[in-house]
């Protein structure tokens, strides 16, 4: 442990301790019997979140914590965070194919590429589709009482909400989904765009296929006033762009119909959302 965290001090994330970092691996240290492990998988954390920063709590053994262990981390992260960015102490021999400054060998004039990280590398998917209730689609689509296809829907909403979903067939669902938009109970219409932009932040890309279709449908609502509906709505466009789920230059025909629509209001927060994903992609640039 005092190793691998020396060499996470002096080569950043390129040190492979992500199998470490599993729950099933890290726990047991932090709760082992003798002392000086206990303090060494601290040591070993800590040095991750140097680099890791807050991705490191979204792992699942963040959340397994003891309070006692929880506090002791979070005052080291403190600390970490106000020494600013962190940059490994040494360079790998396959990273030094950084600029040499002229008449001085050896010398970088850049510091060493930080290895990318990401917490959800170690985060099981959840399964979604198997998940859901037998009778699932059978109650949402029912023209029965609404606030049961709402309590249906939320099995769901529940289900999209892990940060990593399991990849799969979401045809059936979408399809659900993207008929809900125009039903005739709002709150109905809100959960559906909410789970589309958490289905968005579960599957990244691979909802992309399904959320091209669906795309129409979303823009057309901006026609509503409600703010019910309106904030999930720009939530869920938004996310979409930010995860990769769509692009602006796959929905120009979409965009252009919605920049043309006789609707005010439809125009005004189209061309509000497209501004927002330019930021959002030059500042991810």
């Amino acid at each position: 442990l005092a190793c691998l965290a020396e060499g996470v001090r002096n080569f950043g994330l390129a040190v492979p301790v992500k199998e470490v970092l599993k729950k099933d691996g890290v726990l047991p240290l932090l709760n082992d019997q003798d002392g000086k492990v206990r303090k060494e998988a601290l040591g070993l954390v800590v040095e991750v979140y140097r680099f890791a920063r807050d991705a490191l709590k979204q792992m699942p053994f963040f959340a397994e914590l003891r309070d006692a262990q929880r506090v002791e981390l979070e005052k080291s992260f403190e600390e970490v965070a106000a020494q600013g960015p962190a940059v490994p102490l040494k360079t790998r021999r396959s990273d030094k194919s950084a600029v040499q400054p002229k008449g001085k060998p050896g010398r970088s004039q850049r510091s060493p590429p930080l290895t990318a990280f990401n917490a959800l590398d170690l985060v099981e998917a959840t399964p979604v589709i198997s998940a859901l209730p037998k009778n699932f689609f059978s109650v949402v689509e029912s023209d029965g009482k609404w606030d049961e296809r709402r309590d249906m829907l939320d099995n769901l909403d529940r289900l999209a909400s892990a940060p990593k979903l399991q990849s799969g067939d979401y045809t059936e669902i979408c399809k659900t989904l993207k008929k809900l938009l125009g039903d005739t109970k709002v709150p109905m219409v809100a959960l559906a765009i909410k789970i589309l932009g958490k289905l968005g932040c579960g599957l990244g890309p691979q909802l992309g296929p399904w959320a091209r279709s669906i795309m129409p449908a979303l823009l057309e609502k901006f026609k509503e006033k409600k703010p019910v509906v309106l904030e999930p709505l720009n939530g869920t466009l938004d996310a979409w762009v930010r995860c990769g789920v769509v692009s602006l230059l796959e929905h120009v025909e979409d965009i252009t119909t919605s920049c043309a629509s006789k609707v005010p209001l439809v125009r005004q927060l189209t061309l509000e959302w497209v501004n927002r994903s330019l930021r959002t992609l030059v500042q991810g640039a």
